[in-house]
């Protein structure tokens, strides 16, 4: 929601197809591609109770559990995916290379994850098909929402607010007619 929906209300229609929206799209594709990834490879946490805590730990049991591993949510993964293929669908018909940032992003996740998930993180009790369930219908909304911006993107292009009054194109933020019923302004 935050990283979609919010910068598609904050940026003015005429400046939809700018460096600025590009620039913000590529921050946050460049995140979820590297930063976030690399901060559960490198595992700070668990790597500070391994050799700095159990170190000092006054007990052997105390120690052991330094060595547990990391814990984890399976739920804020399946977000982390969903929030990538959302932001990807949203606006790929401006930002075709949003496919390619989200292909590398997902297949970052995907290794990063199955390394952490065999060496890193703390084994966890089996968990139902409830949060798979969840994550299929949001994966059809992004696909609808896919479809509807879309569609409302290539109806906007070329994004100059151009309006058609009287036989000529004049801008709609310049006359004192009401604005054009496919523009926003």
């Amino acid at each position: 929601m935050n990283s979609a929906i919010v910068i598609f209300a904050i940026t003015p229609f005429t400046e939809t197809l700018t460096e600025t929206l590009v620039d913000q799209l590529y921050v946050i594709f460049f995140a979820d591609f590297l930063t976030t990834p690399l901060m559960r490879f490198l595992d700070i946490g668990g790597v500070l109770n391994r050799f700095v805590f159990a170190k000092k730990a006054q007990t052997q049991g105390k120690m052991d559990s330094y060595f547990n591993g990391t814990a984890y949510n399976i739920a804020e993964r399946y977000t982390d995916i969903t929030k990538t293929l959302f932001l990807a669908f949203f606006y790929a018909a401006i930002f075709p290379a949003a496919y390619i940032f989200c292909l590398a992003s997902l297949a970052t996740t995907f290794f990063v994850d199955k390394y952490a998930l065999l060496r890193v993180w703390r084994q966890q009790g089996k968990i139902g098909e409830s949060i798979s369930k969840v994550s299929r219908f949001f994966l059809v909304v992004a696909l609808c929402a896919h479809v509807v911006m879309s569609s409302y993107w290539w109806s906007g292009f070329p994004f100059d607010d151009l309006c058609l009054e009287d036989g000529e194109y004049t801008y709609c933020n310049q006359v004192s007619a009401p604005p054009c019923p496919i523009h926003r302004v």
